[in-house]
Formats: C-alpha cells, sequence, structure tokens
C-alpha cells in the first residue's frame, strides 16, 4: 500500500493520508500548527512537507492559510540545542563553474587538511570512478543556468550591501571552497553539480578494479564539483599531490570549520540524498551539519537547470530584499516555481513523464530552519 501510494506523492493525497492523515485520526493533530519531523528510511527520499492535504483538495500541507507549519529536521534533538546566532557576516557565492580547465587551475592543496589526506587519501576515491550521467553533464565545460544564477544572487546581495566573496569559472576551485573555513560566513550559496554514489555502484566499480578505496565511509561517496573536476571524473587524469582534485566530498566538509554559518544552499543535484541508516543520512547534509551549519537548502533528485535559477533567484528575493524568515522565503519561492510547472513541462518531454513523481517545485527541501 505504502509503496502504491508513494508513486504520485505530490499529486495524489494517498500518501498524505497514509502519514498525516492516519496522525488526524489518531488525534495527534488536534489543535496543532506546528509540526517538527525527522523523516526515517525511505521517508528521507520524500518531500512529505510538501505533499497535499489528506483531505483537502488543491490545499497543500504548508499552505499558510488552511496547512501546517512544518520543520524538517536532522535530527529532534535540533529542538533542544541552543540556537543562539553566531556572529557572522557575509556570503559566499560559487557558480558559472569551468569543470574542464588545466590542471594547474585546479588549486593547491588545502593546507590544513594535509594530516586528514595523509590516511584518507580522498583523492584516489574519485579518480577512475564511472560517475554517469555527471561526466556527460560536465562536458559543455559549466552550467550557463547557474552562471545566471549566481550573477542574480550576487547582484540581490550587492544591492543590500552584503559583503560577496564571488567565485566563478575557473576561480571556484576546491581550494577556495575550503578557505572559507573559519571565516564565519552567513551564507553559502553553490551552484554546480553533486552527486552520491550508491552502495551498488560502489561495489560494482570496486569489482570491474576501476578503483581502489582507502576507505568504506559513507561520507566519500557524495559530493560536489568545483573547477577543473572533468580532469578526475571524466578524463581521469592523474592529480599532482599539490592540487586539489575538483571533487569535494561529505566527509571532507565534515573537517571544516563552518560555525556562525547560518543557511547553506546546494543548488545542486542529489545533494539531499546519501546512506541512510539509524542515525540519518550520511552525505552533504551531514557533512555541512558537523562543519557547524545552522540551515540547509538541498534537493532530492536531479534538478532542471532553469527551473533551479528561478526558485533561487525567487528564494534571495525574499530572503534578502523582503527579509522574510528563510522558512516563509522558501515556501513562497516554492509556489512560484509551482505556478511556471506548466510552463517548463510545455517543450520538456522528460519532465512530462515524471511530473508526478519528481516536479521541480517540489525538489528542494529546507532542512532545520526554525527561527
Amino acid at each position: 500500500e505504502l509503496l502504491a501510494a508513494a508513486r504520485q506523492p505530490y499529486t495524489s493525497t494517498a500518501l498524505s493520508d497514509i502519514i498525516w492523515g492516519k496522525l488526524y485520526r489518531a488525534g495527534e493533530l488536534e489543535g496543532v500548527r506546528n509540526i517538527y519531523f525527522s523523516p526515517c528510511g525511505e521517508l528521507h527520499k520524500i518531500g512529505i512537507e510538501s505533499m497535499p492535504h489528506w483531505s483537502k483538495p488543491g490545499v497543500m500541507m504548508t499552505d499558510s492559510v488552511e496547512g501546517f507549519n512544518i520543520y524538517r529536521l536532522s535530527s529532534t534533538r535540533e529542538l533542544a540545542l541552543d540556537r543562539t546566532p553566531t556572529e557572522s557576516t557575509g556570503a559566499a557565492v560559487f557558480g558559472g563553474i569551468s569543470y574542464i580547465t588545466e590542471v594547474s587551475q585546479m588549486g593547491p592543496r588545502y593546507k590544513a587538511h594535509e594530516d586528514l589526506y595523509a590516511f584518507n587519501a580522498p583523492q584516489s576515491i574519485t579518480r577512475g570512478f564511472d560517475f554517469g550521467d555527471v561526466e556527460l553533464r560536465i562536458g559543455s565545460g559549466y552550467l550557463k543556468a547557474s552562471l545566471d544564477e549566481v550573477k542574480s544572487i550576487n547582484s540581490i546581495l550587492d544591492r543590500k550591501k552584503v559583503p560577496v566573496v564571488y567565485k566563478t569559472s575557473s576561480e571556484a576551485t576546491e581550494t577556495s571552497f575550503k578557505e572559507l573555513s573559519g571565516q564565519r560566513k552567513r551564507i553559502i550559496h553553490i551552484a554546480t553539480h553533486g552527486f552520491f554514489l550508491t552502495d551498488s555502484a560502489v561495489c560494482a566499480e570496486r569489482q570491474n578494479g576501476n578503483i581502489q578505496f582507502l576507505t568504506d565511509d559513507a561520507m566519500t561517496h557524495s559530493g560536489l564539483l568545483f573547477a577543473g573536476a572533468a580532469n578526475t571524473v571524466k578524463y581521469h587524469k592523474e592529480i599532482p599531490d599539490t592540487y586539489e582534485d575538483g571533487v569535494l566530498t561529505a566527509y571532507e566538509v565534515s573537517q571544516l570549520n563552518l560555525r556562525g554559518l547560518d543557511l547553506v544552499v546546494l543548488s545542486a543535484c542529489q545533494t539531499g540524498n546519501g546512506e541512510i541508516s539509524g542515525e540519518g543520512v550520511f552525505g552533504m547534509q551531514r557533512g555541512f551539519k558537523m562543519a557547524g551549519a545552522q540551515s540547509i537548502i538541498m534537493s532530492l533528485w536531479n534538478v532542471d537547470d532553469k527551473a533551479t535559477k528561478y526558485m533561487m533567484t525567487q528564494f534571495y528575493h525574499y530572503y534578502i530584499e523582503k527579509n522574510m524568515p528563510k522558512r516563509e522565503a522558501f515556501l513562497q519561492a516554492q509556489q512560484d516555481v509551482k505556478e511556471k510547472d506548466d510552463e517548463y513541462a510545455k517543450d520538456d518531454v522528460e519532465y512530462q513523464a515524471k511530473r508526478l513523481t519528481q516536479p521541480h517545485w517540489a525538489a528542494f527541501i529546507l532542512l532545520d530552519a526554525m527561527e
């Protein structure tokens, strides 16, 4: 029953009735306005806060008038933590990244991680691996829509006098990101390619002899691509030990000091995915939480460049220009994308086939935003 209902979670009320309707009939939602939840198992892969109301056609669970204030948490312990803001300022924005560059442009090894590399050797984790569609998607050298996206965001931040570290093209290196460690930025926005390698994919590659892992840590199976990453994931070049490999894994993020980071926006594919266990999701979200990030916007599946650009630009319009709280700004941007859904589907046959299961407007989730 659950599997059948999950096939159309954002258009049918079937799954919503099994989850939210069941809680309501048990009396758990009587008089409730705010709902805080930490998903488990396969629910990590579904935006259950974005599903339709179980009994009110046309009303979403998060609609401001008829719905609930629903907060997705990385863990219920977030409710007990001291959320006094840590002093931080400014933003860092990465996008329009040149994945095809000379190895010499990929950035020097981040010095603070020399001891980390000594035993973990993250570069060996990605070299020679079959990244499938990610290899194909980086062939053009950069995501044009992501360049437009970060230009718009940078303009919004500039108009509001927010100091910005702005990195595009070959300057958006893995090194430049790691150098944010300890800088206490308030916002980090990264528009790039993301990846998540399933256990079966990892096992298959190991059996084929394409890669030699020095660790089985699931935190090394997901990450983000920076300048020159095509040298690693597409052309399988040997990267000198003195350079970064352009592939930032969740494990590497977890070793940084990002305390003071109020919000990180991962405008990339599959950034909300990871290995699911009883302790949560071992992926980018855990990496950034361990590093010190307060709230995270991330995606559950492969996202469309144009729809993503529109949603992110709208989000910053509401969040920075209109000074809305993060959650309110996110929901309004999500609604804006939803209203354009027919327009995005018009000439996209592939998207038409998955609108019921993976609509653009439901692709992103907001984690741990309780202000």
